[in-house]
């Protein structure tokens, strides 16, 4: 399994649309761990449309994001991409490795008051392992959540 995370440094980049470098994982999930990573360059002129297609060519089946657009959102999962939104501010290894041991759970956020994304409507973030469901959200754009997780 491969899971894109979009970077700036060393830390998520809240604004999934302006993403630039997007740092993948390798990871298992039976036994779960996080095999290795990796830094992306999207190529010059690579907007949030092309994004789904650009992540899907580099074999990515999952993207953590913190906001994203509706628009943006609707183009990963045209890719078939699976999209956990809202996940807070966490490091990304630390959100992928939660990820892949079943405790992370995004808001659901995605960014409506963005005019270059149109449309309206609202996203789901799904969560990975047992016992997580979706949970719907609003905008956290201006109000960054953590991510829930669970105990160990």
């Amino acid at each position: 399994m491969r899971i894109a995370i979009p970077v700036h440094g060393d830390k998520l980049n809240s604004h999934f649309g302006q993403s630039r470098t997007f740092r993948i994982f390798t990871a298992t999930m039976q036994p779960p761990a996080i095999e290795g990573s990796m830094d992306l360059a999207c190529p010059e002129g690579c907007g949030c449309g092309q994004l789904g297609a650009f992540l899907q060519a580099n074999q990515v089946n999952v993207v953590l994001v913190g906001g994203i657009g509706a628009g943006a959102l609707q183009h990963l999962n045209q890719a078939g991409l699976e999209v956990i939104a809202g996940v807070g501010s966490l490091p990304p290894e630390q959100l992928a490795a939660e990820f892949v041991a079943g405790k992370l759970v995004g808001s659901g956020a995605t960014c409506q008051s963005h005019g270059h994304h149109g449309g309206m409507g609202h996203g789901h973030g799904h969560g990975h392992g047992n016992g997580h469901g979706h949970r719907h959200g609003q905008c956290q754009c201006r109000q960054p959540r953590q991510a829930a997780a669970t105990g160990a």
